[in-house]
């Protein structure tokens, strides 16, 4: 085929360890109630990111207390109902230092999915966590950036 050159190299690059990996890019679980993830007590140590989208005011509390239990910052899109634990989500995610500590992540567990805030969704998109995990009760892919982790196809709560 001819000499190595750097086609698709960047391309490469961005999957990081995922080729040395025996793990599939993406886990997909379609259950009608929650599964326990068995490695969640492992996660759950690590520096991780709560992204609330769309969902019902009874779950936008129980997400809120959930990421205050965890410790974790909770960013809530404009339809996540959550009472905006992080106010103006949108200002401080054009903070660049905010920004640079939610880089840190280790994991971003995303409850709900409709993302429509501009920021939110540019912060999603360029985010590079170990894990991404999306739950909501709706099926299909519904991660834009289409980020290396879990897809569980189950109620918020």
């Amino acid at each position: 085929y001819g000499d190595m050159d750097d086609t698709g190299a960047e391309w490469q690059q961005q999957l990081g360890d995922w080729w040395q990996s025996d793990k599939p890019w993406l886990r997909h679980s379609l259950h009608l109630e929650s599964e326990k993830q068995r490695d969640w007590f492992f996660w759950r140590q690590k520096r991780g990111v709560v992204v609330a989208g769309r969902m019902s005011a009874e779950e936008g509390v129980k997400v809120a207390e959930w990421a205050k239990t965890l410790g974790w910052p909770l960013i809530g899109d404009v339809l996540s109902q959550t009472g905006q634990p992080l106010p103006c989500a949108d200002l401080w995610l054009g903070n660049g230092k905010a920004v640079s500590e939610l880089a840190q992540a280790q994991i971003v567990v995303q409850l709900g999915s409709s993302l429509t805030s501009k920021r939110v969704l540019q912060w999603q998109a360029t985010c590079e966590p170990e894990e991404y995990w999306l739950v909501d009760n709706l099926p299909g892919r519904l991660d834009p950036a289409q980020h290396r982790g879990r897809r569980l196809v189950c109620a918020i709560d």
